[in-house]
């Protein structure tokens, strides 16, 4: 069994084609030799015979020699096409799996920035709630400051007054 046949018998797809040009080619000979036969010297026909043969037998030759070269430069350009092509197919994966882990790792980062933006945010609110009580604690007691010493100059104003008037009280009482 050769090389080109399977386990079954059956020879492969590119030697079956070998295989079917030359059976035309021989149909062709027997044509020739069928028309050769007819002819009234069959001496001269067994020459030409001859000669067909051997003609249609160098032609025969040398297309299987050229089907053959050109079955093995198609295998030649179809192993590199295959490797190439399966070549191609890793770079798509290991590009698919970077842009994947790249895609990943973005997500995580954005995560991590919408997380700190709330943080800042909350602390943003928590800082001004604050500064704004403290401001209205300090108006609120600068205001009640103001409203005592207010309060306080009224009354020192009423007691200085009340000593100016004893104490002119007690001078016209004094002449």
């Amino acid at each position: 069994m050769s090389e080109t046949e399977s386990a079954n018998g059956i020879p492969d797809p590119r030697t079956a084609e070998v295989l079917r040009v030359v059976q035309r080619a021989e149909g062709t000979v027997e044509a020739e030799l069928a028309l050769t036969l007819r002819a009234p010297d069959v001496a001269h026909g067994l020459v030409m015979l001859r000669e067909a043969l051997s003609n249609r037998n160098a032609g025969v030759q040398e297309g299987v020699q050229s089907l053959v070269s050109s079955v093995r430069v198609l295998e030649g350009v179809l192993a590199t096409s295959a490797q190439k092509a399966a070549e191609f197919q890793r770079g798509q994966e290991r590009s698919l799996s970077e842009l994947r882990d790249s895609g990943q790792g973005l997500g995580h980062q954005v995560d991590t920035l919408v997380r700190r933006q709330a943080w800042w945010a909350r602390l943003v609110v928590v800082g001004g709630l604050i500064l704004g009580l403290l401001f209205a604690g300090v108006l609120t007691l600068s205001w009640r400051t103001r409203a005592v010493a207010l309060d306080t100059h009224a009354v020192l104003i009423q007691i200085l007054e009340n000593q100016a008037r004893l104490q002119a009280a007690k001078s016209g009482k004094r002449r």
